[in-house]
């Protein structure tokens, strides 16, 4: 088999090494980062103190983080969560147009509910912003949204299955989760790229706690920013479990939500702004270089 010379495959690899997309560079480099320690570890800055303000903040930088790990996979390299200013809540903090995995404060970007910059123009932002403020507007209770193309969402989108709760950290979706198929209102669009289109989810959405978007993903909403996090992870947890069960082709056993209660936020109190599971994830994944 005929091999080709040494200086032709190195050529190759630079030729690849430079088609990779500088987003997805940074996000490789903060996965390897941690990994390299003894003499050749990569210091890492000391930072300040945080102001309340910055430290919620930095909250979201940490969701968009942690969701994008490799410990929860939530989001890849596109998708995107926000939250709600609890000062103003016509407001929403959302970060610039950039892979979840390697977000920084920087990137966070203040809108109004029409899903503006406050601040000035900039053409930086994700096309499926609308999605955001447009459930704000029409949900005062949400604090956080999220959108993501987590595989197992977009499996159920494309399934007449429903997605219903076999597990107790899932019994928050209760009797299954809405569907919406953008292209029924319009055609052309594969994505939430404008104010309508805003309006269609969140109309579709109404009280529950998340939608599906067929062939596209999913989009939960939660009373705070921690709680959605914890809430996609049991989402995706309980999506596993239910193709699992399916897959034994025998009888599956949904939980009733009105039996269950709470029993699916049991470890989250609002009143107290975290969770086990956000404690844990903060400890233990890796979220600032």
């Amino acid at each position: 088999m005929r091999r080709d010379p040494p200086f032709r495959r190195r050529r190759s690899f630079r030729t690849a090494a430079a088609a990779v997309p500088a987003a997805t560079w940074e996000y490789w480099r903060q996965l390897v980062t941690p990994s390299i320690t003894g003499p050749n570890a990569i210091p890492r800055a000391a930072r300040p103190a945080a102001s309340p303000r910055e430290e919620r903040l930095n909250d979201l930088v940490r969701a968009n983080r942690m969701l994008a790990s490799l410990d929860l996979e939530i989001l890849d390299g596109s998708g995107h969560v926000s939250m709600r200013d609890l000062q103003n809540p016509n407001r929403y903090y959302t970060s610039r147009y950039v892979s979840p995995g390697v977000v920084k404060l920087s990137d966070i970007i203040e809108n109004d509910l029409d899903s503006q910059p406050v601040a000035a123009p900039r053409s930086d932002r994700y096309q499926e912003r609308f999605l955001h403020g447009e459930i704000y507007r029409t949900r005062p209770d949400v604090m956080a949204v999220l959108h993501s193309h987590t595989p197992e969402f977009v499996a159920f989108s494309n399934s007449s299955v429903p997605l219903r709760p076999v597990i107790n950290q899932g019994a928050f979706i209760g009797a299954g989760l809405p569907m919406l198929d953008i292209r029924k209102f319009d055609p052309r669009q594969g994505i939430i790229s404008t104010p309508a289109l805003g309006r269609t989810v969140a109309d579709a959405l109404g009280k529950a706690p998340g939608l599906l978007l067929k062939g596209h993903g999913i989009a939960p909403a939660g009373p705070s920013l921690r709680e959605l996090v914890a809430r996609a992870v049991n989402l995706r947890t309980n999506a596993r479990v239910l193709q699992q069960a399916i897959a034994l082709r025998g009888t599956v056993t949904y939980l009733e939500s009105e039996a269950c209660g709470a029993c699916g936020d049991e470890d989250l109190d609002p009143g107290a702004g975290h969770s086990r599971s956000w404690e844990l994830w903060r400890n233990t994944i890796e979220v600032f270089p």
